[in-house]
């Protein structure tokens, strides 16, 4: 009976080993599944004061490029704080102006794209023209984990 009874455990103590094998494997799939679905975008404009004349570097002597930290707005004109950027030589950079949309999720960023004016949700743009985009320390928040891309 004292065998019966240790086999009985050991069965128990694998098909739980099993399950939080299989629940772990299922989780992280989904989760990067979902990484990169967009789940929220912000609207922002590249100011207009925005000199392109030199090569900046992203990673000092590794990439060429340029980083944006901006202030942008949702559709209900509720601000963040956004970060992209743009690999490349001065000629490549956005222009100053340039209206982006920027996209993430509660994970990760997922991705930028230039949008035209007539674009841009009626309160988002409302709050460009009026608030600006250009971030302010401790005013702006930020409710997308940025990772640098292009």
């Amino acid at each position: 009976m004292a065998k019966s009874g240790k086999k009985g455990k050991k069965i128990v103590g694998l098909l739980l080993l099993v399950s939080v094998v299989v629940g772990a494997g299922w989780y992280i799939r989904e989760g990067m599944r979902n990484k990169y679905v967009v789940e929220k975008s912000y609207y922002t404009q590249v100011p207009t004061d925005t000199v392109n004349d030199k090569d900046m570097w992203i990673i000092p002597g590794e990439v060429k490029g340029r980083e944006y930290h901006l202030t942008g707005y949702d559709k209900d004109g509720k601000s963040t704080l956004v970060f992209f950027a743009k690999h490349g030589k001065a000629e490549d950079y956005y222009a100053p102006g340039t209206y982006m949309r920027v996209d993430g999720n509660s994970v990760t960023y997922v991705g930028e794209a230039e949008v035209k004016k007539e674009d841009i949700p009626e309160k988002a743009l409302k709050a460009i023209e009026e608030k600006g985009t250009k971030y302010q320390e401790g005013v702006t928040k930020h409710d997308i984990p940025c990772v640098l891309n292009r």
